[in-house]
């Protein structure tokens, strides 16, 4: 049951990314098919949930979700722009905003904007699969560990990149995985998610040591996993 919704929500995703990152740049069909990759996931939610499965994906939404979205949201963005900072301080990066403040501002809205629903289908995809729909089935170490792995596998369009890319993709998930379990939603990781892929717009660079960024992001992600296990675990029910 479960392997059948993930297949149907991961196949389209991936023709998506593919479409957009090789074959089709800019065209129409990969943005329609992350659409309908999201579309589905919440088909499959409901499909769960009426079999006795809660809330499988950690979609519920309280009134406590958006101030964790936005708090995931500041903190990535913040983490992004220092990531940013050192890059340039330590030469591996030259700054290549061209804009003013309010052309960065509205270049990070829109960032936001067109990446919310690529970033939520990954997250349902790497994090709602293993941490909310199997839940209590295995450790939480083990759960949050096979969720790295599959946000790191889950970015097939990338397995040329080399290896700084796999370790960086791997820590990346074990931060987001960790943020969606200690705050038992999956719009922790959601909001981590978007901040870190939408700050980029804020801070535009023109990176040199694509390696030594790809490691710097890694150890950042690191940092902030090491944060989130210093929070109280947020119960479901509060």
């Amino acid at each position: 049951m479960l392997a059948c919704a993930f297949l149907a929500v991961w196949i389209p995703y991936q023709a998506a990314v593919g479409l957009q990152e090789r074959f089709e740049f800019g065209g129409p069909l990969g943005p329609t098919l992350m659409a309908m990759s999201l579309l589905v996931a919440f088909l499959a939610s409901w499909w769960l949930a009426r079999r006795s499965l809660p809330d499988p994906f950690g979609l519920s939404f309280d009134r406590s979700t958006l101030p964790i979205i936005l708090a995931g949201l500041l903190l990535a963005t913040a983490c992004r722009f220092a990531a940013g900072a050192l890059a340039v301080a330590s030469g591996i990066a030259t700054d290549d905003a061209a804009g003013t403040a309010g052309s960065l501002l509205g270049s990070f809205s829109m960032a936001l904007a067109i990446g919310a629903i690529p970033a939520l289908a990954e997250d349902i995809l790497t994090r709602g699969f293993p941490l909310f729909a199997a839940r209590g089935a295995r450790p939480a170490w083990l759960l949050v560990s096979i969720s790295a792995l599959m946000f790191m596998l889950n970015h097939v369009w990338r397995f040329d990149w080399g290896v700084t890319e796999q370790v960086r993709l791997f820590c990346m998930g074990i931060a987001y995985a960790l943020a969606a379990w200690r705050l038992n939603s999956l719009w922790a990781a959601f909001g981590l998610h978007l901040g870190w892929n939408g700050g980029a717009a804020l801070v535009p660079l023109d990176i040199s040591g694509t390696d030594a960024f790809r490691l710097e992001t890694a150890a950042i992600h690191l940092l902030i996993a090491g944060l989130l296990l210093a929070i109280p675990k947020r119960r479901r029910d509060s």
